[in-house]
């Protein structure tokens, strides 16, 4: 910079765009009798599935945070996210209509985000995974045992 009269010292300024590098999102997903290892399944109806995010990196070493959301699913379906929307394991319901449902995991550093999506896809002809089975039979248990109680 100079005033005409006096030069001063010249300063160099380096812009970029940060040295932090993106995470790597990794969603998995299993039927509970299988290893968290496919990106697509195939499940009966009212199946539970596992959804695991634990491959998910940050090459920084940050923590990470993790976001499960359905995508897509056939209209008037009943499947949801039953719990773990907001972890690094979630757990997915996959409903009482045939069709795929698209379920998304979004992890973040706080700084950048990835995404990585897992097809479930749900067969009325399969059976219904053993651990909505037995789930059920808890359910049906204790129904007997309320009504057997009731009509004493």
């Amino acid at each position: 910079v100079s005033d005409g009269k006096s030069d001063s010292e010249p300063v160099t300024v380096t812009v970029g765009a940060g040295t932090g590098s993106a995470p790597d999102a990794d969603a998995l997903a299993s039927d509970g009798d299988d290893e968290f290892n496919v990106e697509a399944l195939n499940v009966g109806l009212l199946s539970n599935i596992n959804l695991s995010g634990a491959n998910s990196s940050d090459h920084d070493g940050d923590e990470l945070s993790y976001q499960w959301q359905i995508q897509s699913m056939p209209e008037g379906s009943t499947a949801s996210i039953v719990s773990g929307a907001s972890s690094r394991d979630a757990r997915l319901n996959a409903g009482d209509l045939q069709g795929e449902i698209v379920v998304r995991l979004t992890v973040s550093d706080g700084a950048l985000v990835d995404s990585d999506e897992v097809v479930v896809t749900v067969d009325k002809s399969l059976p219904t995974s053993s651990a909505m089975f037995g789930l059920g039979m808890m359910i049906l248990y204790a129904f007997t045992v309320v009504r057997g109680r009731r009509n004493k």
